[in-house]
């Protein structure tokens, strides 16, 4: 099938056909970006600013992504505002947050901004999930299958749920376990949370904003923008000095409740920092209940409740599954990729290997964007977008420059990277706890810490610094270039 340039409008696919492009021979399309979240959205804003025909496909009916997924009741944003934004003066000069820490339907609204500055979906095809991407030998493109359907999988209503008099259960008490937590404290008839581990929560300090109180604060943004580009968040040696690690929580409990264990469940800082409104005052409730399912275990769920280890059973009218992400890995690994010489799953199966997060050898062509080996747990979605988007641009501009059409992932290049990733990895203390950042609350999933802790500066450093070495482009060591 044949997909019209930008200059035409758009047909969406009918069921079951296939895109294909092809560089060798006038494909319709330089690049196909999957997904239309922060990444995709200054993805496509960049390259097809430099000429490139663009096409996004998202599994969503608008933009956002995550943000668009994600409509549970309390989702918000848990890092503040000019941390979670383009640094496009085009977008913020004239857009106004009214919270410090944003909740859903204001990014949702932001999303709408940047379409209004940036006119992106004119080149986006929404309700479409991509199913599989195949390499094609001889020709420097990949056949992407795509379809309009989509398999079964539990979401959240977008209309969302009326919970107001209803029992309800809440399993799990991460971030959006704990944000839907203290939403539906005040409405439910009662509300059972099972948890496996407490949270080292932290208050959030959210504020209202004000025209003028932004309207000052813009005149440094510019320099903030950059600075928050050269940060680390946060107290490095916190994890990964266990005394110091000690101390942060003897103090975090000295500010917390009194009913927060001596000693640590885990160390401090190790898993996702929460960040709470009033999850102390729901939980001090007399309609809410917690359950630790390390001592008191689900045995079974039934059409009308939930039966636990102690034999007791609760009646429950909704349960939520907070149980986290496949962080990572599970969208990536959810396409079926095929590439030269076998599939990106199969490639995977055993140790997560890519090149600075960014490819996988064998996998021509397919960059890999907010992914694992990158610092994408520990890295803002807008900032990483602004980081990834301009080594993605860089790349198709120099080899158009030099006439080559072909990229991958030098050999030995995975296994230097894995190396970096490991030697970072056992310094610290986050690999000694069991979480998302490890892959601990996904079953089967390998245990193994894949995010590249070395933090966004050192990271931002080294991929400029294959930008450099890939310019001129026959001096690039860790990629090849045909």
């Amino acid at each position: 099938m044949q997909i019209s340039p930008r200059a035409a409008p758009l047909r969406k696919p009918r069921f079951g056909q296939l895109i294909t492009y092809n560089h060798k021979e006038k494909p319709d399309f330089d690049a196909i970006i999957v997904g239309a979240g922060f990444f995709g959205c200054h993805l496509l804003y960049l390259l097809r600013a430099s000429g490139f025909k663009c096409l996004v496909l998202d599994e969503g009916a608008d933009l956002g992504c995550v943000w668009h997924w994600n409509c549970y009741s309390g989702a918000q944003v848990d890092s503040r505002v000019l941390i979670y934004e383009y640094s496009n003066r085009l977008l913020w000069k004239d857009w106004i947050w009214t919270q410090k820490y944003p909740g859903r339907a204001e990014l949702c609204a932001y999303f709408a901004h940047v379409e209004s500055k940036l006119h992106l979906k004119q080149d986006i095809i929404f309700n479409t999930r991509v199913a599989s991407a195949r390499w094609v030998e001889g020709k420097s493109s990949t056949d992407g299958n795509t379809w309009t359907t989509r398999l079964f999988l539990p979401k959240w209503p977008q209309g969302g749920i009326d919970y107001r008099g209803k029992r309800v259960a809440v399993i799990g008490n991460g971030s959006s376990g704990l944000q839907v937590i203290q939403e539906l404290g005040s409405e439910v008839k009662t509300l059972t949370v099972f948890q496996r581990s407490p949270t080292c929560n932290l208050p959030m300090g959210q504020e209202d904003l004000s025209v003028e109180d932004q309207s000052h604060a813009k005149s440094t943004y510019p320099a903030k923008f950059v600075h928050r580009q050269r940060t680390i968040g946060g107290y490095p040696d916190v994890i990964s000095d266990p005394a110091i690690n000690r101390e942060a929580y003897d103090f975090w409990r000295s500010e917390a409740e009194l009913l927060a264990p001596k000693e640590p469940p885990f160390f401090y800082g190790t898993k996702r920092a929460t960040l709470e409104q009033n999850l102390c005052e729901v939980y001090n409730q007399e309609n809410v209940e917690i359950i630790n399912t390390k001592a008191n275990a689900i045995s079974e769920i039934r059409l009308d409740g939930i039966l636990t280890a102690d034999g007791t059973f609760r009646d429950i009218d909704i349960i939520v599954f907070a149980t986290g992400f496949d962080a990572m890995t599970g969208p990536l690994l959810a396409i079926d990729v095929e590439g030269v010489s076998m599939t990106l799953r199969g490639k995977c199966a055993g140790v997560i290997q890519t090149h600075l997060g960014l490819m996988a050898s064998g996998s021509p062509n397919m960059t890999i964007l907010c992914g694992p080996h990158g610092p994408t747990s520990f890295c803002n979605g807008p900032t990483c977008a602004e980081l990834y988007g301009e080594w993605v641009l860089d790349t198709p501009l120099n080899m158009r420059q030099h006439g080559l059409s072909r990229i991958d992932a030098a050999d030995g290049a995975e296994k230097i990277w894995k190396q970096a990733i490991d030697y970072i990895a056992n310094a610290m203390l986050i690999p000694e706890t069991d979480s998302e950042y490890k892959g601990t609350n996904i079953p089967g999933k390998l245990k193994k810490c894949i995010n590249y802790l070395g933090g966004f500066p050192d990271n931002s450093k080294r991929i400029n610094r294959e930008i450099q070495d890939c310019c001129p482009l026959y001096r690039c060591r860790h990629f090849a270039l045909h």
